[in-house]
């Protein structure tokens, strides 16, 4: 076990753990709607058990995604973009020499 996993910290953020464990469940029913039934039960239970995980930490993101945060995270956005076009309207394409001294080219080519 590494360091990591003993202190309970993941390298996934929430809302990508979130992704995982939707695909996750729908495999597994997928795989458990196709298994005998006497198997079906240990399938069940942990569709039932990363359910319940995935239910705490939608949970614990609702904070993040109220109506407020995302008015002002769309405010931010909006901001950056028409600074992001401003910028891209004032420049002018750059020119460099090429290494054997022959015609200029476009920058980034």
């Amino acid at each position: 076990m590494s360091s990591r996993q003993r202190c309970g910290r993941s390298r996934r953020s929430p809302t990508r753990s979130a992704n995982v464990a939707t695909v996750t469940i729908a495999a597994l029913d997928d795989f458990g709607a196709a298994l005998a039934i006497p198997d079906r039960p240990g399938i069940e239970s942990l569709v039932a058990k990363l359910r319940s995980e995935q239910s705490d930490a939608n949970a614990s993101l609702a904070g993040f995604v109220d109506e407020a945060r995302l008015t002002a995270l769309r405010a931010r956005l909006e901001s950056l973009v028409a600074a992001a076009e401003r910028t891209g309207a004032e420049a002018r394409p750059r020119t460099r020499g090429s290494a054997n001294g022959g015609d200029p080219v476009e920058a980034g080519r």
